[in-house]
């Protein structure tokens, strides 16, 4: 049976996004060359664009591979909570879970490319702020539903408290990034988990 030609295209894309996109996110945007590409694909220039329009395209296309590899973590283990707080909770341990390789693999893509993209891309920029939205509404969502069952008590508003979680996981990658200094991350993440108690 012969392979149809747009199944082998997106093989190739698939090939493409995955190798280079640890690239993009060590590196950014802007300082990823075309010869890192091609280097760390094996390919050519031609081949690499004959797969996408541009430099722009790849850089989206992988930093939603980024995302989306860390967002498929956090969905299956909300999936398994079965309260809400543990739906809540189900976020630091994940990401206590898989920090070193986060690190070791660039830092968080959210941030790198919130902070790389935001005066050079806005298609990358948008692509961003999507994301966060929508872990905000994912968490305000929780919120809310712990509120309804009186699992929380229902003070404050649900999509600061989501806001203010953000922050400490974003900001922990952060400052850990800056000064390789673990403990950071560490400090925010058992920061969200006492909010999280709190609730």
């Amino acid at each position: 049976m012969h392979n149809h030609p747009s199944s082998k295209k997106q093989r190739t894309r698939q090939f493409i996004i995955k190798q280079t996109a640890p690239v993009f996110n060590e590196k950014g945007y802007a300082a990823t060359s075309l010869s890192d590409l091609t280097a760390v694909t094996g390919l050519s220039k031609g081949s690499i664009y004959g797969n996408f329009r541009n430099k722009e395209e790849l850089a989206l296309c992988a930093f939603e591979y980024n995302a989306g590899a860390i967002e498929r973590s956090l969905a299956e283990q909300v999936r398994r909570a079965e309260t809400a707080r543990d739906k809540l909770l189900a976020y630091p341990l994940v990401f206590r879970m898989i920090y070193s390789s986060v690190f070791a693999s660039g830092g968080c893509p959210l941030l790198n490319t919130a902070v790389d993209s935001s005066d050079t891309n806005p298609e990358l920029r948008d692509a961003v702020c999507g994301r966060i939205n929508n872990w905000k509404k994912a968490l305000t969502a929780i919120i809310e539903q712990g509120m309804e069952n009186g699992e929380f008590i229902a003070t404050g508003s649900s999509a600061q408290t989501a806001e203010i979680l953000i922050c400490l996981a974003e900001g922990g990658y952060a400052m850990s990034r800056a000064t390789a200094d673990m403990n950071y991350i560490e400090s925010s993440l058992s920061e969200m988990e006492r909010i999280i108690h709190t609730l």
